[in-house]
């Protein structure tokens, strides 16, 4: 007949092996956050999301105000290869009598591996800045 210390050992690992593999059923939600990012009045904002493999990314892209509160956002659900976007116009934002606003774009993966990037766009000219999001290297 087993001992209680052995039959306590297989119980704690049936206990562990049960949690972890619900654990892995449920994926994390990775957030991926841009600084703040000044936008003027003839300006709009557009946030790209492109999909790696092996996909399928799914998740929301969102555009904050410096208080936290959501200006806009979107999900996304898309296959390795495919990319989206979502833009903000400054109608959207709501400038009163400021001639510059900053907002905080925020990218929250569910699945997938996603590679985000802003791009601030000149509505006379044209002209196009684009800020990219790389992942953390190792440490140090």
């Amino acid at each position: 007949m087993p001992s209680k210390h052995a039959i306590r050992l297989l119980l704690g690992g049936l206990l562990l092996l049960a949690l972890t593999s619900g654990a892995s059923q449920l994926q994390a939600q990775t957030r991926q956050q841009f600084s703040l990012v000044g936008i003027n009045q003839q300006q709009f904002i557009r946030m790209g999301i492109s999909c790696f493999p092996p996909g399928p990314c799914r998740g929301v892209v969102r555009f904050h105000a410096l208080n936290g509160d959501l200006i806009k956002g979107a999900s996304y659900n898309l296959q390795a290869g495919q990319s989206a976007f979502l833009d903000l116009t400054p109608r959207e934002i709501g400038f009163g009598d400021d001639i510059r606003a900053e907002v905080h774009p925020v990218v929250a993966s569910d699945t997938g591996d996603v590679a985000p990037a802003i791009q601030l766009i000149s509505v006379g000219t044209g002209r196009t800045e684009t800020y990219v999001l790389t992942p953390p290297g190792p440490p140090n």
